[in-house]
């Protein structure tokens, strides 16, 4: 089962409770077995600017810019889009 389509059918307005019982049990269950399973950690690369997640995506932050210390809370951003668990950010060393 591909966790992260189920939750990109969510985004596009697909609700969970078209998934069956049986959907919802197995998505649950490989959640819980990832290794990224109580946040979604998005580490910010060296420029600043790009931000890395767990679940294999990349995007770039732009409001505020790298030196207003922007990020993802300082951008409202509390669920990754893509897997949808609670982000965690991980700012680079300066």
């Amino acid at each position: 089962m591909n966790i992260k389509a189920y939750w990109s059918g969510v985004a596009l307005g697909q609700t969970l409770s078209a998934l069956t019982r049986s959907e919802v049990e197995e998505m649950c269950t490989v959640w819980r077995a990832s290794p990224h399973s109580a946040r979604c950690t998005w580490t910010q690369a060296n420029n600043k600017w790009e931000w890395s997640t767990a679940c294999g995506e990349m995007l770039v932050l732009t409001v505020g810019g790298p030196e207003a210390d922007g990020g993802p809370e300082a951008d409202g951003i509390r669920f990754c889009q893509w897997c949808g668990l609670p982000v965690q950010e991980v700012k680079a060393k300066s």
